[in-house]
């Protein structure tokens, strides 16, 4: 315990102490208010330097204060601003997605619209394979009756060949 002159003195650091807290006092001069010793001993000083040292104080708080909400409104402006490019990003992709949607039901679309065409063409190809397979047997039954016999570039292959659907 550090030694005290009386009972109703307040307690005084030592000297390097008090060096010391003047040093902090004096580089965070918002750190708190000084205790009444220091007060006392602080002004006599403030009065040679022409400065109240509650005004210092007062003046690096405001300061302080000030650049404070200079980054409060610094921040409040980048989050206005990241909050309105998320907003902006999530409208691009929902349009992407519903024109995304809406190509693959067009692209489906057609695929079953081709699918039925190729089908229809098939279904007309094998009627006209059938037509033309019938009028060569019509052809070949008037030769025999003629006598001409069957013609030499035609197979009797075809006759067995069918063509079906897959």
């Amino acid at each position: 315990m550090l030694p005290r002159t009386s009972s109703t003195d307040a307690w005084s650091p030592p000297p390097l102490s008090q060096a010391l807290c003047a040093d902090l006092h004096t580089r965070f001069p918002f750190a708190g208010p000084a205790d009444d010793g220091e007060e006392e001993s602080e002004e006599p000083a403030a009065d040679a330097e022409g400065a109240d040292p509650r005004g210092r104080r007062e003046e690096a708080r405001a300061e302080l204060q000030r650049e404070l909400e200079k980054e409060r409104s610094a921040a409040a402006s980048a989050a206005e601003e990241a909050m309105a490019m998320i907003l902006r990003l999530q409208k691009e992709k929902s349009a992407l997605e519903i024109e995304a949607r809406q190509q693959r039901r067009t692209a489906d679309e057609r695929c079953a619209f081709y699918e039925d065409e190729v089908e229809e063409l098939r279904d007309i190809v094998l009627v006209r394979d059938r037509k033309a397979r019938a009028l060569r047997k019509e052809v070949d039954a008037y030769r025999r009756l003629l006598g001409l016999g069957p013609a030499e570039d035609e197979e009797d292959d075809d006759e067995d060949q069918e063509m079906v659907t897959p």
